[in-house]
């Protein structure tokens, strides 16, 4: 698993593309995926940068949902089988801990079957989208929404055929809540 990625903003690797007042799409960048075909891939929303409010909508509204695309060429049809999200997001919270190492945790895994359309070798994009019907919560706005996006640590786990070998991952199991319990954030 590789811990030490910076966060998105860091190395400017997001940036919104959409935004509707039930859905967002954003396109994000991973340095350390660039050269895998196969990984697992995972981003940290800490609550340090994130209101409490975001971290709720993405684990208690019942219509919250996400999912990670590949890029395409505008006007194509054909179908984008590299990305798949997991489905359920994973929160982190001990009583015991300061409230700023709360966590969601939202993971995909990546298989890639397609040639990647921008030809960049030094990072692999692809587009998260966010979708929720009931709207953003009370309180929250697009300003905050993008900084806890743009604040979220990145996770990789490769899962090539020598990957597995060697670190004996299941590379159709989601590791969400490892990565969320693992990967500590909010300092």
């Amino acid at each position: 698993m590789k811990r030490n990625e910076k966060a998105l903003f860091k190395w400017q690797m997001m940036r919104p593309m959409h935004m509707t007042n039930t859905m967002s799409t954003w396109m994000i960048s991973s340095s350390s995926a660039a050269s895998r075909d196969q990984y697992q891939g995972y981003l940290i929303f800490s609550r340090k940068t994130c209101k409490q409010l975001v971290l709720d909508l993405f684990k208690d509204d019942p219509n919250f949902d996400f999912h990670i695309m590949d890029l395409r060429e505008r006007e194509t049809t054909h179908p984008m089988p590299n990305y798949s999200a997991f489905d359920i997001a994973y929160y982190r919270n001990h009583a015991d801990e300061n409230k700023n190492h709360r966590s969601i945790t939202i993971g995909f895994s990546v298989n890639k079957t397609e040639p990647d359309i921008t030809g960049n070798l030094k990072k692999d994009a692809y587009v998260l989208t966010l979708s929720y019907p009931n709207g953003l919560p009370d309180g929250v706005t697009w300003e905050e929404l993008y900084n806890c996006l743009n604040m979220a640590k990145p996770v990789t786990i490769p899962t090539g055929p020598n990957d597995l070998a060697e670190h004996g991952h299941d590379a159709t199991c989601d590791y969400s809540s490892c990565v969320g319990e693992d990967v500590m954030v909010g300092f």
